[in-house]
C-alpha cells in the first residue's frame, strides 16, 4: 500500500460532519482512493480549529469541504476537483472541469452546499464504514 509519509505531509480533508451528502462524500473517496493518502477532520473537530482559524486562517470558513495540502488551502469547486486528482485513476477525469471559469464553477458548488442539507439530511455523527481505517480521521485523537 503506498502512502506519504508522516500526518503533516499529507492533505487534510476537512468536512461538514454534520451533513449527510459530507459523511457520504468522505466514505467515497476512501472506497474509490487509489492509494491512501488523503486523511480526514470534520469542521467542528478542535482539530479544524485549530488548523483553519489559527494557523492557516480561512475566513470565513466554509461549512462544506477545505482541503490542506502543502499548506494550501482550497475551497469549494478547487477543492472538489483538487480532490478528485489527489484520489488518482478514474477520478481524475474531472480535472476537465478545471476550463470552466472559477466563479461558475463555484456558483453551482455554492448552489449545492446551500441545499445539500435539505436534501440528504443531517446527522449528529460521522458513519465510518465497516473496517474504515480509523487512523485517517484526525479528530478521533485526543491531543492534536
Amino acid at each position: 500500500m503506498k502512502t506519504m509519509g508522516n500526518i503533516e505531509t499529507r492533505p487534510v480533508l476537512f468536512f461538514d460532519g454534520d451533513c449527510n451528502l459530507c459523511n457520504k462524500s468522505v466514505r467515497f473517496v476512501m472506497r474509490h482512493e487509489r492509494y491512501p493518502i488523503i486523511v480526514f477532520a470534520s469542521l467542528q473537530s478542535a482539530y479544524a480549529s485549530k488548523l483553519l482559524n489559527g494557523v492557516h486562517a480561512v475566513s470565513p470558513l466554509p461549512d462544506s469541504i477545505v482541503l490542506l495540502e502543502n499548506d494550501k488551502i482550497l475551497i469549494r469547486s478547487d477543492a472538489a476537483l483538487r480532490i478528485a486528482i489527489l484520489m488518482g485513476g478514474w477520478t481524475k477525469v474531472f480535472a476537465i472541469f478545471y476550463v470552466i471559469p472559477r466563479f461558475l464553477r463555484d456558483m453551482v458548488y455554492n448552489f449545492i452546499a446551500a441545499n445539500r442539507k435539505k436534501v440528504f439530511g443531517t446527522s449528529e455523527y460521522c458513519a465510518l464504514l465497516p473496517g474504515a481505517d480509523k487512523s485517517r480521521f484526525l479528530d478521533l485523537y485526543e491531543g492534536i
